[in-house]
């Protein structure tokens, strides 16, 4: 994160960026204050020294803050959910401080992680990150091989609801495989070409599925463009800067389409839905500016945050005693094990009409205000962060070439705790594949390198044995 943070051409655009915004605005106080949590939250977690994924994990549930604000400042007064106005500022300024206290506990889960799983990485290819010596088409093989196994994967895990979390967490072994493809790419500054037809094909494969998944591999993307110590070049400018680009547009545009895609495409099959999509994407027929306010709101959770706090919630106590329940109590020994709904939730607690095949949840925080109030719930924050930092050393210190060790701890939890989900889902499926992906890397690492390793040809190399990766 060094050179992100200490690079003077990306930091001072913004910087002034954000002095016009704060100036020009009529909610100046609440982009000040979140500014400010966030960069609190940047030096809990050790700021340029923070490791790429968990800065990106706070700034994620950043966004869902900023979202609101936006939104208020478009609307320039009220908001048009049933939400009481009074409310914004508390909420907004609430959620901001649980995101200082979850980096604090991170920062603590690396301190105690560092104690607790402290290995001597003693093989060459532990300590060699970005030169080890993988060879780049190997890696981009193994990504289209693992494409079909995620695709039979969720089907299964559709199928059979007590494998649905199992089998994502084995589907997350292709963003370990994305990861070490960029992180290779990035170091060496060939084959951006290739990086570029993944990111492609994530977008397109993801667009076609009914939750359209299509930005999670460019995500990736960005994190191991900010863990790469090299200077940026042209390339990886253009590369970054297109893709926010046009992750963005399809986002918005998305936002506009999904429900007559919903509703009348998308169980017409991937290739119908490509196409319509495609179409829909380059017509440009749609609203862009009521799309882009739309898409704000949805991004944007504390306004849930606002309306909880001036509900009734007297009966919902204990939401995360029983997440925590739910979560010892697997599915598939406990088949007769309620079924999660978040927006039955929402519904109850804040008396909103959601449609049926839309999820919204209270999120954590919110759930957590519910149970503890505040400024309790500043403690469970730090329980979360504790464990969220713990997960990350335990990956980084593990007995494997350094590449992989990084691949599996992003993984893991670029994805996790988002601001917008609720607790028992949140943590259950950070735990589910923190277990799923310490077993993979425990007893598969071995043979990923044997697979992705660069073999010179007419020279001898030694092959590494499981032996070379036992604790």
């Amino acid at each position: 994160m060094r050179r992100v943070l200490t690079n003077a051409y990306l930091c001072f655009p913004l910087a002034v960026l954000l002095l016009i915004l704060v100036v020009a605005s009529s909610v100046s106080e609440l982009w000040i204050i979140s500014i400010l949590a966030f960069i609190a939250a940047l030096i809990a977690i050790g700021w340029h020294k923070a490791p790429p994924v968990l800065v990106w994990m706070i700034a994620i549930n950043m966004l869902s803050i900023w979202a609101d604000i936006a939104t208020i400042e478009i609307y320039n007064a009220g908001w048009d959910y049933g939400v009481i106005v009074y409310t914004f500022p508390d909420a907004i300024i609430q959620s901001s401080c649980a995101m200082i206290f979850l980096s604090i506990g991170i920062r603590g889960g690396l301190i105690i992680g560092g104690s607790m799983f402290r290995y001597r990485l003693s093989t060459p290819n532990d300590q060699m990150g970005t030169a080890a010596p993988y060879s780049v088409h190997r890696i981009a093989l193994a990504y289209i091989l693992v494409q079909p196994v995620t695709a039979l994967l969720g089907i299964i895990g559709q199928a059979v609801p007590g494998l649905a979390q199992p089998t994502y967490a084995f589907s997350l072994l292709k963003f370990t495989l994305i990861y070490m493809l960029a992180a290779k790419i990035f170091a060496t500054g060939r084959h951006f070409l290739l990086l570029t037809v993944v990111i492609v094909a994530e977008i397109v494969i993801g667009s076609t599925g009914f939750w359209a998944s299509y930005k999670e591999g460019f995500f990736i993307v960005l994190i191991a463009l900010a863990a790469n110590s090299r200077s940026f070049t042209r390339k990886q400018a253009v590369l970054a800067f297109t893709g926010v680009a046009v992750v963005l547009y399809i986002s918005i545009a998305w936002t506009a389409v999904k429900k007559e895609y919903r509703a009348d495409i998308v169980a017409n099959g991937p290739w119908a839905s490509f196409v319509w999509l495609a179409e829909k994407y380059t017509s440009a027929e749609f609203d862009f500016t009521t799309a882009t306010v739309d898409l704000l709101s949805r991004v944007g959770y504390t306004k849930y945050y606002a309306m909880v706090m001036t509900a009734n919630t007297d009966a919902e106590e204990g939401i995360y005693k029983r997440a925590l329940l739910h979560i010892v109590t697997p599915r598939l020994f406990f088949p007769d094990k309620a079924i999660l709904d978040d927006s039955a939730q929402t519904t109850r607690v804040l008396g909103l009409r959601i449609d049926s095949k839309t999820s919204i949840g209270l999120g954590y925080v919110a759930q957590a205000y519910i149970d503890f109030g505040f400024p309790g719930l500043l403690i469970p924050m730090v329980v979360l962060g504790m464990i969220v930092g713990s997960i990350y050393t335990y990956f980084v210190t593990r007995r494997a070439p350094q590449l992989i060790r990084e691949g599996f701890a992003v993984a893991c939890l670029f994805n996790s705790l988002a601001f917008a989900g609720n607790i028992d889902k949140e943590f259950g499926g950070l735990i589910t594949a923190f277990l799923v992906l310490a077993l993979t890397l425990r007893y598969g690492a071995a043979i990923l390198h044997r697979q992705l390793e660069n073999k010179p040809r007419n020279t001898q190399v030694r092959h590494v044995g499981q032996a070379d990766f036992a604790p």
